[in-house]
């Protein structure tokens, strides 16, 4: 806002100006529910396709049952030339795969078993596969050692010596005896039904000509269109991760949604591998998808259910299961149509109304013949929507700050609310006519705007041309105070920083440690860069609330604006005011002491229609919401008297509002005010 000068009834000279910030997103009431847990089972169409490397469920061939034996990094243990290597798994059956195979004997004992023969010693360091069966040999005979969850160790029972790589753990390496150090730990996967012992000859097949059988009508397909695969080639287990792709780049390699064996659980597979959530030490607050890992595995979480499925947008959401946290599955960077090889997030929102995190399952080629249609009316369809002349935004809607002029405010597509309470929209039509710049605030007047995160300053109200401020007070730090350090920078004024709330530790201002009257670097067009915190002139730091009297409340401790402002002449404070819902008996204070608001140059500040606050003045407390709402705006509109507005993040937050992401599904609850077309201020 901007100060009009005294006398002047708006159309004269003006001494100085400034920008009103107002907070849209505080005032909104927003609601997300989870609907519609879906327990349908999945259907499916069979079709032929060629072979891929990941593997598939193999033929049952007889009754002895095996595990597939895997080093920690995922490879398989197959046989070359009657030795042990290691192997990318492939197509897997138990004829050309080691599997791990307990006898009955006492103790237990394991044979690493490939169809009918077991691997045997035959050296210190050597195994061999013989050609005819040697299950029953004590060579034959191996203990497991476990070492942590599903990894073990293996021993020949007779020496205490380890199967282990021979060199690095890639594939092709074989596997040898040596000390029990390196990359020695093992794993097995799902069970097969191995061969029984008999005396005819086995016929060992080419899996290179087998078909593989893959459904294609449980392939998990975003709404956008596009398929899951893995970002790389497979080299080991969690060696690649989940990604967006065209469905139609290799299709047999798309990702599917498969039913688990529980009610409405379903996981990311694609032969016996899953997805899962990230788990590793590195791993964010919102884990990726790594991919893959043996669904047998106990080590990871596989488990996802689908969220909202009969509601009124088309697909589902997906959502995790036995997680601490309830993730939602989320292309990275939220957008509803991301871009091939977009990595798939568990995102720790789930906002049933966004077309981002909704999915399909079904085959791609019919999926793509059908666009995804609402199943209901969004919103409330008993509420219409007023139309309105179509505006503009400002500089075409690129500037993320604060901006000057009359905001373009256009109506949602539906009313998203459940009801509509008329003296909240007027109440909502009088804050919007308090915070919209007069059509004289003009650029030329002003010799410019300067636009910048939450400001829009009129540079006539810091050029010189009018008298120059002395100091600048800013209410309300958190991390970091942008506004406090371009006060320095740009105009090398000393400033006063004041909360109560952030701890100093998270605050190198509030703490002191922030660089004091520096040298502050500057970008190419000798502006200041705000790369990392820096102040250009010095500051001091307050642990002090604003409030409009002196109190301990909360165990923090509140002062008012009169004290700061003591001493000051006029047209000297430059006042950043940003206290969640405080603001309004220290505004109260100001509008009745007109020889205090005339020391204030310039006044930038968020306002929160509808909040309390802890150190609110007795006399207000008790106020119901529509009077406590009905003072505010007053308030409001008694400063337009004294100030000019000169922009507002109105706009913006406009330009983001998406009400279908969160009133979508189901309208929300109505904000305190709004405005006719349903946006909240």
């Amino acid at each position: 806002m901007g100060k009009k000068k005294a006398g002047d009834g708006g159309s004269g000279a003006w001494n100085f100006a400034a920008r009103f910030l107002l907070s849209a997103a505080v005032t909104a009431g927003v609601v997300s529910l989870l609907r519609g847990l879906s327990s349908e089972p999945a259907t499916f169409e069979k079709v032929a396709v060629p072979m891929q490397l990941l593997p598939t469920l193999p033929p049952k061939t007889g009754p002895v049952k095996g595990r597939v034996l895997k080093h920690s990094n995922g490879l398989c243990v197959r046989e070359k030339d009657s030795s042990l290597i290691l192997s990318e798994c492939g197509v897997m059956t138990s004829l050309d795969v080691i599997q791990v195979v307990q006898d009955e004997s006492e103790p237990p004992a394991f044979q690493l078993r490939i169809g009918q023969r077991c691997a045997t010693l035959s050296g210190p360091k050597t195994l061999t596969l013989p050609l005819q069966p040697a299950c029953h040999m004590p060579e034959a005979k191996f203990r497991k050692v476990i070492v942590g969850t599903d990894l073990f160790l293996l021993q020949p029972s007779s020496m205490s010596v380890c199967l282990a790589p021979a060199e690095a753990p890639a594939d092709g390496a074989g596997l040898i005896l040596s000390d029990c150090t390196g990359d020695i730990h093992f794993q097995t996967s799902e069970a097969f039904e191995a061969p029984a012992q008999t005396a005819v000859e086995v016929h060992v097949r080419d899996v290179r000509d087998t078909i593989q059988t893959v459904s294609v009508s449980d392939t998990l397909v975003h709404i956008s269109g596009l398929c899951v695969t893995a970002q790389d080639e497979i080299t080991g287990e969690d060696s690649s991760l989940l990604v967006f792709s065209d469905c139609e780049d290799d299709p047999v390699k798309n990702v599917r949604f498969v039913a688990a064996s529980e009610s409405n659980v379903f996981r990311f597979q694609l032969g016996r591998q899953c997805g899962h959530p990230e788990d590793g030490a590195d791993a964010s607050g919102e884990p990726r998808l790594a991919f893959p890992a043996d669904c047998a595995s106990t080590r990871h979480s596989f488990k996802y259910r689908k969220l909202s499925e009969d509601e009124r947008l088309p697909g589902f959401v997906i959502q995790s299961v036995d997680n601490p946290i309830q993730y939602c599955i989320h292309p990275y960077g939220g957008n509803d149509r991301p871009p091939v090889g977009t990595e798939l997030i568990n995102h720790k929102q789930c906002e049933l109304g966004r077309n981002a995190l909704r999915f399909r399952v079904g085959d791609p080629i019919q999926l793509a013949k059908e666009e995804p249609k609402m199943k209901k009316s969004l919103g409330n369809p008993l509420i219409p929507v007023p139309q309105e002349e179509p505006c503009s935004y400002y500089d075409e809607g690129k500037s993320q700050s604060s901006r000057p002029g009359k905001p373009c405010l256009p109506p949602p597509p539906f009313w998203p609310y459940t009801g509509r309470t008329d003296w909240k929209i007027q109440l909502g039509q009088r804050a919007l006519a308090s915070v919209t710049p007069l059509e004289e605030v003009t650029e030329q007047r002003c010799a410019g705007f300067y636009l910048l995160g939450d400001q829009t300053w009129c540079n006539k109200a810091f050029d010189g041309s009018h008298g120059v401020g002395k100091i600048g007070l800013s209410f309300g730090i958190e991390e970091r105070d942008i506004w406090s350090e371009l006060v320095t920078q740009k105009f090398h004024l000393p400033v006063k920083l004041f909360d109560c709330f952030i701890p100093p530790d998270r605050s190198p201002p509030i703490s002191g440690t922030a660089p004091n009257n520096s040298e502050c670097p500057k970008n190419a067009f000798g502006e200041p860069k705000l790369a990392e915190i820096c102040y250009g002139a010095s500051y001091q730091s307050f642990r002090l609330c604003l409030a409009g009297q002196d109190v301990t409340a909360g165990g923090r401790r509140y002062g008012t604006l009169e004290a700061q402002l003591r001493g000051w002449p006029k047209l000297s404070v430059h006042l950043k005011i940003d206290v969640e819902g405080s603001e309004w008996d220290v505004l109260e204070w100001l509008i009745g002491h007109p020889e205090e608001w005339d020391k204030i140059r310039t006044l930038d500040m968020e306002i929160h229609f509808g909040f309390g606050s802890a150190a609110i003045l007795e006399k207000y407390k008790d106020l119901d919401l529509h009077a406590q709402l009905d003072r505010e705006v007053k308030i409001m509109e008694d400063l337009r008297e004294r100030f000019y507005c000169t922009g507002s993040t109105l706009e913006v937050y406009r330009q983001g509002w998406s009400p279908q992401d969160n009133c979508g599904v189901e309208p929300c609850p109505e904000p305190p005010i709004y405005l006719p077309n349903g946006f909240a201020v």
